[in-house]
C-alpha cells in the first residue's frame, strides 16, 4: 500500500523530478557507499557482501517491474521514473556481477583451446587470460575514470528522477575496481 501511495502522490513528471531533485542532488550522498566498497577491498572480504548486494538490487529489480506493470495496467498510472529506477539498478547489477563471475569462473569463454592443450598448458593458459582480463579491465577503470570526471563537472541530471548521472556512471569505476581485485585474487589464488 505504500508503494501505490507514493505512485498517487507522483503520477506526474514534474513530481517526480522535484522530488528526486530535493534529496538527490548532492553527490556526497554516495561517498559512504564508495568508502565501504574500497574498505572490503583493502581487508580482504569473503564476497558475501557483494553478493547480498547483488541479490538486493535484482530483488529491486524485480519489484520494480511488478510495480511498474501494476501501476500501468491495474491504476492507470504510468511512472517514467520508476523504469528509469529499474535501469539504472540493472546497470549497477551488471557491473557489481563482473568481479564476482570472475572469481566463480562463470564468464562466456570459448574453451576450445583449453580443451586440447595438455594439462600443464592449461593452468599457464588460464593464468595468461586472468592477466589480459586484470589489463583490460585496468584500462577500462582508467578511461571511465576520466569519463565520470567529465560527467561530474557536467552536472548532468537523469530526465525523469533528477539525480546526478554520475552516481550512475560510476558504477563503470566500482565494477572495473572490482573485476580488477577478483583478477587478481583468481590469479594468486592456491587452486
Amino acid at each position: 500500500s505504500g508503494m501505490v501511495w507514493l505512485l498517487y502522490q507522483l503520477p506526474k513528471t514534474e513530481r517526480c523530478s522535484s522530488f528526486f531533485a530535493k534529496n538527490f542532488t548532492d553527490f556526497s550522498v554516495f561517498q559512504p557507499l564508495c568508502s565501504l566498497v574500497f574498505w572490503f577491498l583493502l581487508t580482504g572480504y569473503k564476497f558475501k557482501i557483494e553478493e547480498i548486494i547483488i541479490s538486493v538490487l535484482l530483488l529491486l529489480m524485480s519489484l520494480g517491474g511488478f510495480f511498474q506493470v501494476l501501476a500501468r495496467y491495474v491504476f492507470q498510472i504510468p511512472c517514467p521514473w520508476l523504469e528509469e529506477l529499474m535501469r539504472y539498478i540493472m546497470i549497477w547489477f551488471t557491473f557489481l556481477g563482473i568481479g564476482l563471475a570472475i572469481t566463480r569462473k562463470s564468464h562466456l569463454q570459448i574453451d576450445v583451446l583449453s580443451l586440447i592443450v595438455p594439462p600443464i598448458f592449461k593452468k599457464i593458459l588460464e593464468k595468461t587470460l586472468l592477466i589480459m582480463s586484470v589489463i583490460f579491465f585496468a584500462a577500462f577503470l582508467y578511461i571511465s575514470l576520466s569519463f565520470v570526471e567529465r560527467q561530474y563537472t557536467l552536472g548532468q541530471a537523469s530526465p525523469a528522477m533528477r539525480i546526478p548521472m554520475v552516481a550512475v556512471y560510476s558504477s563503470f569505476l566500482v565494477g572495473g575496481a572490482l573485476a580488477i581485485f577478483h583478477g587478481i585474487h583468481a590469479l594468486f589464488k592456491k587452486s
